[in-house]
């Protein structure tokens, strides 16, 4: 954001207020014209939530009732256990697993993480630390996600602990490679495709239920509004040891509002836990199961639609082929040396965020930067990517002069 917005939030701590009714007016006039415009059909950055009316109903609703999710006898604490059943069933895990709703798959993944130290290591990680503790390993593809360096790095395993694994052309991991025979712990971090159960590509995801433990995201291809995640352990027992502590006033009752057989406080690192459970409850309720899976369905054809796009264009190349729903391509220019066509699809990036046509990022792959286009988003229609092609044409040569001078 560029001119009087910004600056119009540098006044000091308002000593009086002037009632909801302007406060509202503030949000109308400096906050909804500047958001990141992720509810938009042509939002394919980064991978983020869309959202759905369902989900914003829901989540006035959680935020009117206000209540903590930290445990207790009430019916919030059955909405996110009936949630996270559900969950499990759509991705093909034991709905007997250990489950917990957290803010987003990168806390899914320190959760899981997490587990996987505390059965490896044994229960004195949690009284003596890692002191005296052998080297550890943890093996992930060289394309995981950053999330992973700092589960690493907050669980005192360091960076180092990090061993990348070289992946194939088409950037998926040596599945062959992982070794089972030495009795790893098995985390998926299942983030972007973990519901993919729920679509007619589920083979892709075939064998996923076989991890000691999983992390999703309801907040992307599950279309809830942020921030809603889930870690799903196979081994309950290992789950609570890893994080159970109950002073005498968080003690357990079997009567009363403290009652109640499971305390979510005993599975993750927060005591204060907002109802993030009711607007994946309400959607599923509304909508149902298939649903989403139709969702990823169409947006996956439509990913495909780009790619076929993107090969006929004489000025657009395609850098890796199509798994689900990303597509990255780069725009060519002949001439140009891999420096400077970097630099200008890195402009065309900027470009195309600016013209307000669509919002993609970047990434490299191979060395190469890409313009990254991730359709995970239920608003998305094929007239989307027409205009999004159009804008590649036209604003292409621009950046191209930009680099170039």
């Amino acid at each position: 954001m560029t001119g009087s917005v910004p600056d119009s939030f540098a006044g000091p701590l308002p000593r009086e207020g002037i009632g909801a009714e302007a406060a509202y007016a503030e949000v109308l006039a400096r906050v909804v014209p500047y958001t990141m415009g992720n509810d938009h059909a042509r939002f394919w950055g980064w991978y983020m939530g869309t959202g759905t009316p369902v989900g914003n109903l829901a989540d006035l609703v959680a935020s009117a009732l206000n209540p903590n999710l930290g445990g207790g006898d009430h019916a919030p604490v059955l909405v996110e256990q009936q949630v996270v059943r559900w969950c499990a069933e759509a991705v093909g895990y034991p709905t007997s697993a250990s489950c917990l709703l957290v803010s987003g798959a990168s806390e899914a993944n320190l959760v899981g993480l997490a587990v996987a130290r505390s059965a490896v290591l044994g229960p004195t990680v949690r009284t003596e630390g890692l002191a005296g503790v052998w080297t550890v390993a943890v093996y992930a593809s060289s394309e995981v996600h950053s999330c992973h360096r700092k589960s690493c790095e907050l669980l005192g395993l360091g960076e180092a602990s990090l061993r990348l694994l070289p992946v194939h052309e088409d950037q998926t991991l040596d599945v062959a490679a992982l070794a089972q025979r030495e009795g790893l712990w098995l985390h998926v971090d299942g983030a972007i495709g973990g519901f993919l159960g729920l679509s007619a590509h589920r083979d892709l995801v075939r064998g996923m239920a076989r991890a000691d433990s999983l992390a999703l995201d309801l907040h992307t291809w599950m279309q809830a509004p942020m921030d809603v995640g889930l870690v799903l352990v196979r081994d309950e027992a290992a789950h609570r040891a890893t994080f159970s502590v109950v002073p005498a006033y968080l003690r357990h009752a079997t009567r009363g509002l403290a009652a109640g057989d499971v305390w979510f406080t005993e599975y993750g690192i927060d005591l204060t836990r907002g109802f993030r459970a009711l607007r994946v409850w309400m959607a599923l309720l509304a909508h149902g199961a298939d649903a989403h899976g139709a969702v990823m369905d169409r947006t996956t054809a439509l990913a495909y639609r780009l790619a076929e796009l993107v090969d006929g264009h004489p000025a657009l190349e395609r850098l890796a082929p199509v798994g689900c729903d990303i597509v990255c391509l780069r725009y060519r220019v002949d001439g140009l040396d891999e420096e400077q066509l970097d630099a200008v699809n890195r402009e065309l990036v900027l470009l195309v965020q600016e013209s307000g046509v669509a919002v993609v990022t970047e990434t490299t792959l191979r060395g190469r930067l890409a313009v990254r286009v991730a359709i995970g988003n239920h608003r998305t229609r094929p007239e989307d990517l027409d205009l999004f092609v159009a804008a590649l044409e036209r604003l292409g040569p621009r950046a191209v002069a930009i680099v170039t001078g």
